[in-house]
């Protein structure tokens, strides 16, 4: 079986990382993949070839954020044009299904349907708009033969993917397992490279820099944890990409303003390769996103053995149970982080439990090879639904 994997953008993000972790695993049963890039800045093709992974790139237009109607028309009159494009890719590469990630690129569904080759669409993230999850989520239910989708819950802000009922298949995104995993000697070595002292919590978040992780509410409930709790210390492990320079620095002069200490009491620092490492300096792993699908950072925080203290956004309630393996709170609410990270700070042991039960769940759903499992599962029943056959595949809630 032969797959092209459409991708909306260059930077190396979610769907690439996953990408480059799950193609391997279904190469050994027999798939192939080819990965399709925009011809724009960014540095995932250099990582997926680097991976050994077969790669290209077309000039592909994707859907911006923009009050600006041109910019949008533009993208909307090039859809034709760069689905021909992606057809002659699916002919000269035999292509069976094609994969397309996210609501950023129906050039690939588009050119799979008119090649009546498969298609898989998958559902990844909460932050379009309404009207734009609505129109595309009419051309996906007319043109892919199976929905993935990152949990029930995104699924169902996406009018008609549950009405493909089989043919919904949900996943979790990958984590290396073995790279996050606590690690008592790499804790020390982290919180001595972040200058942490041993009766210091650090609390911190894993994200780049960008209005939907909301990094102004980690702040405004930092100031407040602060007040009550004078050891604790603030991390923010993420990259600042050029177009949100600006964010950055009212971050930053936020945090001024209530009276942190930047680059000491609170700090923000691109991790870089060293996610892994840096993260088991943490004592507490706070998200506070405006909107996800199912962030990989969270995931890997709790393969990591971290306390989880999250807004309830996305899928997270399918992995996150309260109380049990993590801590939940409503969208938004300082207050209740604030309250619940208090709790959290005060009591060790309940730390140490929610945070073996965040690794216990890890070990049981993230894993890498259970989300190639889910792929192949959605390729065959693609390719079943294609042909007009029937195939046994059991619904698959998370």
């Amino acid at each position: 079986m032969r797959v092209l994997s459409v991708l909306h953008h260059g930077g190396f993000g979610g769907p690439h990382n996953r990408n480059m972790r799950v193609i391997p695993l279904l190469q050994r049963q027999g798939i192939e993949t080819t990965v399709l890039l925009p011809d724009e800045p960014g540095n995932a093709l250099q990582r997926l070839q680097d991976a050994g992974i077969d790669t290209i790139q077309l000039p592909l237009g994707r859907p911006r954020f923009t009050p600006n109607p041109v910019t949008n028309l533009r993208f909307l009159t090039s859809v034709v044009s760069e689905s021909d494009a992606i057809r002659r890719v699916i002919r000269e590469r035999k292509i069976d299904v094609v994969l397309v990630n996210g609501l950023g690129s129906p050039q690939g569904a588009i050119a799979g349907k008119r090649e009546r080759v498969a298609v898989v669409w998958q559902l990844l993230e909460t932050n379009f708009p309404s009207l734009f999850r609505r129109g595309m989520m009419a051309l996906a239910t007319r043109t892919a033969n199976v929905i993935m989708s990152t949990g029930m819950a995104v699924a169902r802000i996406h009018p008609g993917a549950q009405r493909f009922g089989e043919r919904l298949i949900t996943f979790f995104p990958p984590v290396n397992l073995e790279r996050f995993r606590p690690d008592r000697e790499v804790r020390v070595i982290a919180r001595t490279q972040l200058q942490l002292m041993p009766d210091e919590i650090a609390i911190g978040t894993v994200g780049n820099i960008n209005y939907e992780k909301n990094h102004l509410l980690f702040v405004r409930a930092a100031a407040e944890i602060r007040r009550q709790f004078k050891r604790a210390r603030f991390f923010i492990f993420g990259g600042v990409p050029t177009a949100r320079t600006d964010l950055a620095g009212k971050i930053r002069r936020t945090a001024e303003n209530m009276g942190f200490r930047i680059g000491k009491d609170f700090v923000i620092q691109d991790p870089g390769a060293d996610v892994a490492r840096l993260i088991q300096a943490l004592d507490i792993f706070w998200l506070t996103s405006r909107s996800e699908g199912m962030p990989t950072s969270l995931e890997e925080a709790m393969a990591s053995g971290l306390p989880i203290v999250s807004v309830n956004v996305g899928s997270i309630t399918e992995a996150v149970e309260s109380g049990v393996n993590g801590i939940v709170v409503s969208r938004g609410d300082s207050r209740a982080i604030v309250g619940q990270t208090l709790r959290l700070i005060r009591d060790p042991m309940l730390r140490a439990r929610l945070g073996q039960q965040a690794r216990a769940t890890a070990l049981a759903c993230f894993g890498e090879e259970a989300c190639a499992e889910k792929h192949a599962e959605a390729y065959l029943a693609a390719l079943a639904h294609n042909e007009g056959r029937t195939i046994g595949v059991a619904r698959t809630a998370i």
